[in-house]
């Protein structure tokens, strides 16, 4: 059996199912085989054993749409490894862009006490934030199920997050905190059909934001520019399809819209409110 040839056929298979199967094909042969693609280019003998359940998981890929990352139980995150599985939304790299410009801004000004992270998931932007940062974090959930992951997660990376099961930011009081971030739900009901067969494997708790999708936010918004105090910032991803919505209802409320961030492929994507 050529190495080579096996990497070659997944990458075959895989490419009725993903934009990316070569990047997959190389995670499976070395999530199954514990060696870099480079190292099982010149495997003389191939284990037969690992051969088949390499086959295996990769059928279970195409013929359920199951993303890989709930196949392995982790995802990757700013650099870091986070447990993952159906209970949460999969960590996507728009999403680093949140994170890398709560960095960028904090690094040129007074650093928060600390910040709260709505409905965290994994626990992904509270995580790295924390991490990055070294600042303590309260991150929130309405599903319990998900805080159990992000838990796990917040043990690996030894980082100070509280959870707390909650509705958005029904604990805290008002004009008591200085940072709130959060990636909503933002996916109309009407759109959730339309989307790739993988996406619709997630919770659709952590996709869909109402009817026309910005419902949630909005929510999120009135309750921060209460919760927040003078000068206070919150920092949120957005759908560009929402995105007029959002702003509208953020000046409404009293918001000043301090920058608008766009994602890697040039859409808004991160909205920067202050109050």
């Amino acid at each position: 059996m050529n190495p080579r040839k096996i990497y070659s056929d997944i990458v075959k298979m895989l490419s009725s199912v993903t934009s990316q199967p070569e990047a997959e094909a190389r995670w499976f042969i070395e999530e199954v085989f514990g060696m870099p693609k480079e190292i099982f280019f010149i495997t003389e003998e191939i284990d037969t054993v690992k051969l088949k359940r390499l086959h295996l998981l990769v059928e279970r890929r195409i013929k359920e749409r199951i993303p890989i990352q709930y196949i392995f139980q982790k995802a990757y995150f700013m650099g870091l490894e986070l447990f993952v599985n159906p209970w949460v939304l999969i960590p996507r790299p728009e999403t680093e862009i949140l994170v890398s410009y709560v960095i960028k801004i904090y690094s040129h000004r007074e650093t928060p006490s600390f910040f709260v992270d709505v409905g965290t998931g994994s626990g992904a932007i509270a995580i790295s934030i924390s991490y990055f940062m070294k600042i303590p974090g309260i991150a929130t959930d309405a599903s319990r199920r998900a805080l159990t992951i992000a838990k796990t997660n917040i043990e690996k990376y030894k980082v100070s997050v509280e959870l707390l099961c909650a509705n958005l930011l029904d604990p805290f009081k008002e004009a008591s905190l200085d940072l709130i971030v959060s990636n909503p739900p933002y996916i109309g009901s009407n759109e959730f059909t339309t989307l790739h067969e993988e996406v619709q494997k997630e919770p659709t708790s952590s996709l869909i934001g109402g009817k026309d999708g910005h419902e949630i936010t909005v929510k999120l918004m009135e309750q921060a520019f209460i919760r927040l105090k003078k000068g206070g910032s919150l920092i949120i991803e957005t759908h560009r399809g929402i995105l007029e919505k959002v702003i509208a209802g953020a000046k409404d409320l009293g918001f000043r819209v301090r920058a608008v961030i766009k994602d890697y492929s040039g859409y808004e994507r991160v909205i920067h409110l202050e109050k």
